[in-house]
């Protein structure tokens, strides 16, 4: 790689021997903090970027904000409310219920359960970095 930090999840394209079908594979499993796109700092894959934009947007949750999602993890969304959001959301998007929840799914971790690496606080040192 020639040019680092990394920007976007977009950027990995240009990585010698990284193709299309390799980001489609592996996009969603690296986090890019501090970047252009806050989505790249969660789980949700760059192809359901717009679906997740929407769900934030429809759910009242925010990124980087586990508060927004409610203080008891149960209490994050009631069922009938995400019943009807993933209806209209996969109605919406032309997609499947079950691909609406596992957006849902992904932005619910990635707002509650930060990566520890990227903790304002956390005792992240350059020795234990496995990529650095």
């Amino acid at each position: 790689m020639k040019s680092r930090p990394i920007l976007c999840r977009r950027e990995l394209m240009s990585i010698s021997g990284f193709g299309p079908k390799t980001f489609e594979n592996c996009a969603a499993f690296i986090r890019i903090s501090g970047g252009k796109e806050p989505l790249d700092e969660t789980l949700v894959h760059p192809e359901s970027y717009s679906l997740a934009r929407w769900l934030l947007k429809e759910l009242n949750w925010k990124l980087g904000d586990p508060t927004s999602v409610g203080v008891d993890k149960d209490t994050k969304v009631q069922p009938e409310h995400r019943q009807r959001i993933t209806k209209k959301a996969a109605a919406l998007f032309g997609i499947s219920d079950e691909r609406v929840q596992t957006v849902i799914g992904h932005l619910f971790f990635s707002i509650t359960s930060p990566d520890p690496r990227l903790r304002q606080n956390a005792s992240y040192t350059k020795e234990k970095s496995i990529i650095g």
